[in-house]
């Protein structure tokens, strides 16, 4: 069995014959794909993987396994890592806490199971601007579908139910992770008065982007993801469960593959290096810490190459700790530098969210119902006979991709004046960082190509989240039935970091550093203001739940696009100001930490992933996303895993 002891794993590691020839760092989303196809590949191949936290086999957790129970598990410290980061300036010096996966199969244990892709330009971007040769659309499509197990399910859908289109050519059916379009609840046979398909509170969100001129999009992942549609979910509608990297890549081969050695309950705190003849460092083995010793360990031996796979916030902390990155921070730490990489813990981005609930009519279903006692045996039951019901679909999401331009043209904003003034804010913003010459002329070019992308029709600049629920604040007594809007922003002009400190690592968040960020959640929750203010949706809501001082004000009247409401549409926009500073939360999509640039461009790994200045390392996890992507990136973590293998 590949789940072995401390024991077991060093003696493997001191085999004179046949030591590791792999270790990898991690065994999240990519680490999980990188070891089984290399143990598959080749049976002669021993391969390691060494991750922190536990094991969690098929029936461990509900809050794993069951889709319906989907963000339970981020208020379990066991599951989630819960990084928080330093106060946060433009967050009423919040600390910001970011999920993270803490377990086999890293984020797809606790992710929300929403699966879409980023734009067809995105990808194309790495080849054509960073100079990643081979990294573009057509072969991470490849890679995108070799993961994928997409199962097409026998359904009546009807007109206007924004299911997806079933085109397979954009679409793995072999794969190890399994995407379905998992039945509608409730059933499309529920009807209303007249005889016509009820729409459920992600539907009738979707029909109020309609009404305000947003495109439907029948096929959302094939490049083009302007548009609202019903995402395809990670769920295994044979089982009812999740699909993830550990259901998917590793529990099938648990029992077969003699070659792979998975170590859990082990931190590693950093590489190990040799010196070859030519002067070159060699990545031979790693340091960790061993839950229940109280010394360290080391792994020596290896004989090709150490991945890191532990995830933008904790690759830049070990490769530092490794002595490679900027030379100024190591001598702050007193570690010797190995590596001179200045880009390293740099250029952190992620997505910043604000959250918009109300109370809805009580005919329409919500996640509340499941704090109802009557409802949530109900449920169970359904769930546990059939793989049916709520618990089997967590009621679905609304997903929506806009350019700036449309998120103009709703909140009646000039996306011209914010263009306009956008490069002198980013020249004063870079300024003030002051940034190593490598790592400002990386920045440089992101930054061009955002401008660029500001611009661009078929880029998103914010994604819209329809959640049939509200997760905040919950009514515990399952009374009410709550609807949330989310707004994030897709391409964020903010940057952090993440750094190594001598009391241990810190994170500079850096949300809402940048002030187009800020600009861009205003106008997109304007936005959203609208959609809950456009019949039937706005029929159908109680009152408003958070921000809860827009009930102090006539929104209706604040949206008028007059002259002689002027006072009345600053108050609205301070309230949503006042609510991003307040409210604002990270999404689970951190990148960019490791990026895959040139080393004169603050670049830490090349387009084969190895880190620049060293043998036998290579990192391959969202790191190495120079810039950020639209969308959930699980599908992009996913597909690096399935590259660098092959």
């Amino acid at each position: 069995m590949p789940i072995v002891s401390l024991d077991v794993f060093s003696a493997v590691a001191s085999r004179k014959d046949k030591p590791f020839d792999y270790l990898i760092i991690g065994g999240g989303t990519t680490g999980l794909v990188i070891a089984n196809r290399l143990a598959q590949h080749d049976p002669n191949v021993i391969v390691g993987v060494i991750e922190a936290g536990s094991y969690y086999p098929p029936g461990t957790s509900d809050f794993i396994d069951v889709p319906g129970l989907f963000g339970h598990s981020l208020g379990d410290s066991s599951l989630n890592w819960a990084v928080e980061t330093e106060p946060v300036q433009g967050a009423h010096n919040r600390k910001v806490m970011i999920a993270r996966g803490r377990g086999l199969g890293g984020s797809t244990l606790i992710n929300f199971m929403t699966h879409t892709r980023p734009a067809k330009g995105e990808f194309d971007a790495l080849e054509s601007t960073f100079k990643n040769q081979g990294w573009n659309w057509d072969s991470l499509l490849e890679c995108m579908k070799k993961g994928e197990h997409f199962i097409v399910q026998k359904e009546d859908v009807p007109t206007g139910s924004f299911v997806h289109s079933r085109d397979l050519s954009f679409h793995g059916t072999q794969g190890p992770i399994v995407y379905s379009n998992p039945p509608r609840w409730p059933p499309y046979s529920t009807v209303d008065s007249t005889g016509q398909p009820t729409l459920n509170l992600p539907e009738l969100g979707m029909e109020m982007m309609g009404k305000h001129g947003i495109p439907e999009n029948p096929s959302p992942t094939n490049g083009n993801i302007i548009g609202y549609a019903k995402p395809f979910m990670a769920i295994d509608p044979a089982s009812g469960n999740r699909s993830s990297a550990a259901s998917g890549y590793l529990e099938p081969i648990l029992e077969t593959a003699v070659n792979l050695y998975v170590l859990t309950d082990a931190l590693v705190t950093r590489v190990l290096f040799d010196r070859l003849r030519n002067g070159l460092p060699k990545a031979v083995g790693v340091e960790l810490r061993v839950e229940g010793l109280d010394k360290l360990v080391e792994i020596r031996n290896v004989r090709c190459d150490i991945i890191l796979a532990a995830g933008a916030l904790q690759t830049p902390v070990i490769l530092e700790s490794s002595g490679i990155g900027d030379p100024e921070i190591l001598k702050q730490c007193g570690i010797e530098c190995v590596v001179g990489l200045p880009g390293v813990g740099n250029n952190l981005q992620n997505h910043p969210a604000v959250h918009v609930a109300v109370e809805v009519d009580s005919k329409f279903p919500s996640l509340d119902m499941m704090f109802d006692p009557v409802e949530k045996e109900k449920q169970e039951k359904l769930y546990r006979e059939k793989k049916e019901g709520l618990l089997a679909t967590g009621l679905g999401f609304g997903v929506c991709f806009v350019p700036l331009h449309d998120i103009s043209r709703i909140s009646k904003t000039s996306s011209k004046e914010f263009i306009a003034k956008l490069k002198d804010e980013t020249e004063k913003y870079i300024d003030l960082m002051h940034l190593s010459k490598e790592v400002r002329q990386g920045y440089d070019k992101q930054y061009q190509l955002q401008l660029d992308q500001l611009n661009d029709p078929d880029q998103a600049h914010i994604e819209f989240l329809i959640i049939p629920g509200e997760l905040e604040h919950p009514d515990f007594t399952g009374k009410r039935r709550t609807m949330t809007f989310s707004a994030l922003i897709t391409h964020p002009f903010s940057r952090g970091s993440i750094h190594h400190h001598l009391n241990g690592s810190k994170i500079d968040g850096g949300f809402l550093s940048h002030p187009a960020d800020r600009t861009l959640l205003l106008n997109a929750l304007v936005c959203i203001i609208r959609f809950f203010r456009t019949e039937p949706l706005k029929n159908a809501i109680k009152t408003w739940i958070y921000p809860i001082d827009l009930s102090t004000i006539d929104v209706d009247e604040a949206l008028r696009d007059t002259d002689d409401n002027v006072e009345l549409r600053n108050q609205l926009e301070r309230i949503l100001d006042e609510h991003i500073s307040k409210n604002m939360v990270a999404m689970f999509h951190p990148v960019g930490t490791a990026a895959m640039m040139a080393r004169e461009e603050g670049g830490v790994v090349d387009e084969e992933l190895k880190v620049y200045g060293v043998e036998g390392l290579r990192v391959a996890d969202l790191s190495v996303l120079p810039l950020h992507v639209a969308g959930h990136t699980v599908s992009v973590a996913f597909a690096i895993g399935e590259k660098v293998c092959f």
